[in-house]
C-alpha cells in the first residue's frame, strides 16, 4: 500500500472515531498492516450493519469519502472508485439516496 492510501484510512478513522473498532479488527486480521482495499470492504460491511442504527454517521462517512475522492491523488481516487461500488446500497435500501 502507498502512503496516500494508508493516510486515507488513517484520516477517515481519525475523523470518524466510530470506525476505530473496524480498523482494530482489520489490523488484527492483517497482522498489523493496513490493506486499504480490504479495509474499505470492512467499512462496507460496517456501513451495511450500521445503516439502521447510525444513519447520520453513515452519511457523514459517505460525504467524507466523496470529498477525499475529489481531493485525492490518482491512487486514492482509484482506490475509492474501485471500492465505492461495494459501499453504495441498492436502490430502496437505507442511505441509497
Amino acid at each position: 500500500m502507498s502512503a496516500d492510501t494508508v493516510a486515507l484510512v488513517g484520516a477517515l478513522v481519525y475523523e470518524h472515531p466510530a470506525l476505530r473498532p473496524v480498523l482494530a479488527e482489520h489490523l488484527d486480521r492483517c497482522d498489523g498492516e493496513v490493506l486499504a482495499h480490504l479495509f474499505l470492504a470492512d467499512l462496507a460491511g460496517w456501513l451495511d450493519r450500521s445503516a439502521h442504527v447510525a444513519p447520520a454517521t453513515c452519511r457523514q462517512v459517505g460525504r467524507w469519502l466523496e470529498t477525499a475522492y475529489l481531493r485525492g491523488s490518482a491512487e486514492v481516487r482509484e482506490l475509492i472508485a474501485t471500492s465505492l461500488p461495494t459501499l453504495v446500497p441498492d436502490r430502496g435500501e437505507p442511505l441509497a439516496a
